[in-house]
């Protein structure tokens, strides 16, 4: 088994949540829905995670009545994130299990970001820089186009995750600090981390799970494999790039 590269796991789920009984009584569905002092949907010792994770009003979610799973029509709109970030995919499979379980609305407007970071020593800067490369986000885009539909419908009709259409776009996007990409680089400068905004909010667990493990796993072999070449790599990080990565990751390692 190939020796996985990412170190640090952050998710961002957004989604419509199951309501609790106590905010359940407070007022109408229209008070609920857009109520911003909730914040019973995550115990951490209840639901007995491995991570703690924090609530976040996100306005670009919007719940939907046809699409509630649930019996109950009451959805909170929000976005739970990890915190800090995990270190044992494991275990994020394990939370993540238990918090699926607690989404009552799911819709295209939803994602599912996921954090990664490689660490500060050699192996985790090359990977970076490769990352950085056009070859590995059209790599990475060829690969949701052959093997997930549902992810190249999302990059093709979302403004929030868009797909990258070229070395230039690329480029451009990084150097103007938009953030709006299936592959966002600019979260170095704000978490030490690249975010892959691409994955859509998916209601099936299993298919949310094989996102995490499509980064962990075939992305690892793809970038060990331009390792193995040797060959020096076209990368749009600079040396402060790396330098701010570095920085913001020292505060954990």
């Amino acid at each position: 088994m190939i020796a996985p590269l990412i170190k640090k796991w952050g998710i961002e789920i957004e989604a419509g949540w199951k309501p609790c009984r106590k905010c359940i009584s407070y007022g109408s569905e229209d008070d609920y829905l857009f109520s911003i002092n909730c914040n019973h949907v995550l115990s951490k010792r209840r639901l007995k995670l491995f991570c703690g994770w924090y609530i976040k009003n996100d306005y670009s979610i919007e719940i939907t009545k046809e699409n509630i799973l649930g019996k109950s029509l009451f959805s909170s709109a929000k976005e739970i994130v990890t915190y800090p970030p995990m270190t044992e995919i494991e275990e994020l499979h394990r939370d993540m299990k238990k918090l699926w379980k607690l989404i009552n609305c799911v819709n295209s407007s939803m994602g599912m970001h996921i954090h990664t970071s490689f660490g500060i020593e050699e192996e985790g800067i090359k990977t970076l820089m490769i990352i950085g490369s056009w070859e590995f986000i059209k790599w990475f885009q060829n690969q949701m186009e052959e093997r997930f539909e549902e992810i190249w419908y999302r990059i093709n009709h979302n403004v929030f995750c868009k797909i990258i259409q070229s070395q230039r776009a690329f480029k451009n996007a990084f150097y103007s600090g938009s953030r709006y990409r299936s592959v966002n680089l600019t979260s170095i400068f704000s978490h030490g981390s690249v975010e892959f905004r691409a994955f859509p909010l998916n209601a099936d667990i299993n298919r949310a799970i094989e996102y995490t493990k499509f980064l962990n796993e075939d992305s690892t072999k793809f970038i060990r494999e331009i390792m193995d070449k040797n060959e020096k790599i076209k990368t749009i990080l600079s040396e402060r790039d790396i330098k701010e990565y570095v920085y913001i990751n020292k505060r954990e390692y």
